[in-house]
C-alpha cells in the first residue's frame, strides 16, 4: 500500500534520491515546488551570519588589544577606552545573534530574497552605526549609538513581526 520508510520514490520521469525522498511526509508527497524551496540553502542568511561574524571578530581583537597593551586582564581596570570597546562587542553579540536566528528562520519559510537581504542590511548598518558611536568620542557618538540601537530595535520588531505572520500563515 506504501512505501518503506528511505525507499526511493519516483515522480514523473524521474527518480528521487533516497534523501529526498526521505522529505516525503505520511500524509503524502511534498509538492515539487515544495521540495525545491525545502532543499534550498539559506544562502543569503549565511553571508549576513559571515559578515556579522568578522565584525565581531574585530571588536573581539581590537578588546584583546587594549587589554594586553594595558595589562589589564579581568574587568575595565578603569580604562574608558576598554569599556567602551567591550560593551561594543557584548551589545552587537546580544542583538546579532537573535537577529541571525529569525532571519534564518524567515529565509527557510521561503520568505523574499530581497526582503532577506533588506532585514541583513539594515542589522548590520544599525550594528555598525552603533559601534561607530560606542568606539567615537564627543557628542556625535550619542547620534551614531541613538541612530544604531533605533535601527536594531525596528529590525529586530519587524523580523518577529514578520516571522509571525509567515510561521502563521504558512
Amino acid at each position: 500500500m506504501g512505501r518503506r520508510l528511505g525507499e526511493p520514490v519516483a515522480r514523473g520521469k524521474r527518480k528521487l534520491s533516497a534523501r529526498q525522498s526521505s522529505l516525503v511526509v505520511e500524509r503524502g508527497p511534498v509538492l515539487e515546488t515544495d521540495m525545491a524551496t525545502a532543499l534550498t540553502p539559506p544562502v543569503h542568511t549565511a553571508v549576513f551570519a559571515a559578515l556579522s561574524m568578522l565584525l565581531l571578530l574585530a571588536l573581539a581583537g581590537r578588546t584583546s588589544q587594549l587589554r594586553l597593551r594595558h595589562r589589564i586582564f579581568a574587568g575595565y581596570g578603569g580604562n574608558e577606552q576598554l569599556r567602551r570597546t567591550s560593551r561594543a562587542h557584548g551589545v552587537s553579540f546580544e542583538h546579532l545573534l537573535p537577529a541571525l536566528f529569525l532571519l534564518l528562520c524567515l529565509e527557510l519559510l521561503g520568505t523574499n530574497r530581497w526582503a532577506i537581504d533588506a532585514f541583513g542590511g539594515a542589522m548590520l548598518a544599525g550594528r555598525l552605526l552603533q559601534v561607530s558611536g560606542f568606539l567615537g568620542g564627543g557628542k556625535p557618538e550619542v547620534a551614531l549609538r541613538r541612530g544604531g540601537m533605533a535601527i536594531t530595535y525596528t529590525v529586530e520588531g519587524v523580523l518577529a513581526a514578520a516571522l509571525l505572520v509567515k510561521a502563521l500563515g504558512a
